[in-house]
Formats: structure tokens, C-alpha cells, sequence
């Protein structure tokens, strides 16, 4: 929300910790932010807690691959996160009649255990078409903000390997693999049949 107040631009951030990805600087919520005129980049915030899901970029969504899927994870204690992932055969309009199917997630943190989960459900629904495939890779990126650092993935109950991939100044914001300018990221990849669930566990040092 913008508001302006004696020619001067200011930003309102709501409720929670919003991240500025360009830099890496995390801004409370609840109160106005003045906005910098000569930025080159927008004013556009994360809010902590939030899981973004990417594909790879394409001249239109017909051509899209989603077979492999970003999941962008930026964990906060205090704001947790529900959505889903909406898929449909993009071409007929048979989801008018039901033939879609959606896979649910949602976010939760273990104080006990220094632990920031990331459940994935098996997917409800099914649709027919070229874009109705029965697993997918998804490669699950944690940030680490706020001076936390991974020590540790399960992926339900057992323990992965993955790759911490330091930040870089020149990274592209939203990227779907490799460094981010906003901080560095714990990365694995992972094969996800559909009609599983996954439980990721982020083990904070």
C-alpha cells in the first residue's frame, strides 16, 4: 500500500518480517517505509514464512514444464504458511466439471528441536492431457535469514544431503536454482510421486 504524504513516498508494510530480496534486509511490519526514489529496483517484499513456488521461465504457460518445480522457502517462527498447487489441463475448459487436481502444503516450526517443516501432501484430483504426469522433481531451497543456518534436512525422518550455495550480489532474485542475493540457501532435490507425502525437515544449528 502506497501512501503519499507531503510529496514524499512511503511504503506500508502489514503485520509480520517482510524481506527486500535485492539486498537481503529484513523490514518490520506495521508501519510505513520511505521509499527510495533513485532505486533501480521495485518495491517488491517477501513476507517471512512464505513458501514460493517457480517453474522455469517460458513465452507462455502451455509450454511450461512443470514436472520440475522450485519450492522457495523463507522460514520465520511466528508466520506459517497453508496454500496449494493448482494444476488443470490448460487447454479445455473440463475443469469446469471438475478435472483438476491441487497438492496442498503447509509450513510449521519445532522449538524443541530447532526445526522448520515443510509437509507436501499427495495430490487430490486428476485431470487428463500431456500435463497430467504422476510424479515430479521438486528442488526445496530454505533460506537462511535472520543469522540462521541449516545443519540438518530429513526428509520424513530420514536424513538428506544437500548443498549450501552462498549469496551473490549478481544472483537473479526469484531464481529456480543456484545463489541468491538475499542470503545463502540450503538446496536438495527430491522425487515426488504424487500419490505420496513428503515431510521436510530443516534442522537449524
Amino acid at each position: 500500500m502506497l501512501c503519499r504524504k507531503k510529496k514524499k513516498s512511503e511504503i506500508y508494510l502489514p503485520e509480520g518480517l517482510w524481506l527486500y530480496p535485492w539486498t537481503g534486509k529484513v523490514y518490520q511490519g506495521k508501519r510505513c517505509r520511505k521509499l527510495k526514489n533513485q532505486s533501480e529496483q521495485p518495491e517488491l517484499y517477501i513476507r517471512l514464512g512464505a513458501v514460493l513456488i517457480l517453474a522455469e521461465d517460458t513465452a507462455c504457460v502451455k509450454e511450461q514444464n512443470w514436472e520440475l518445480l522450485t519450492m522457495d522457502y523463507y522460514p520465520c517462527k511466528e508466520c506459517l504458511q497453508d496454500g496449494f498447487l493448482y494444476e488443470d489441463d490448460r487447454e479445455t475448459d473440463a475443469y469446469k466439471n471438475g478435472k483438476y487436481r491441487k497438492t496442498y502444503y503447509h509450513t510449521s516450526y519445532d522449538g524443541n528441536q530447532k526445526a522448520y517443516g515443510l509437509s507436501i501432501s499427495n495430490a487430490e484430483g486428476d485431470f487428463a492431457g500431456r500435463f497430467a504426469g504422476k510424479r515430479r522433481t521438486l528442488r526445496i531451497r530454505c533460506h537462511e535469514l535472520l543469522g540462521e543456518r541449516v545443519k540438518q534436512v530429513l526428509i520424513n525422518g530420514r536424513k538428506q544431503t544437500f548443498e549450501r550455495i552462498l549469496k551473490s550480489k549478481e544472483a537473479k532474485v526469484f531464481g529456480t536454482a543456484g545463489a541468491a542475493p538475499d542470503s545463502d540457501v540450503a538446496e536438495l532435490v527430491v522425487e515426488h510421486p504424487l500419490s505420496e507425502c513428503l515431510h521436510v525437515d530443516f534442522v537449524m544449528e
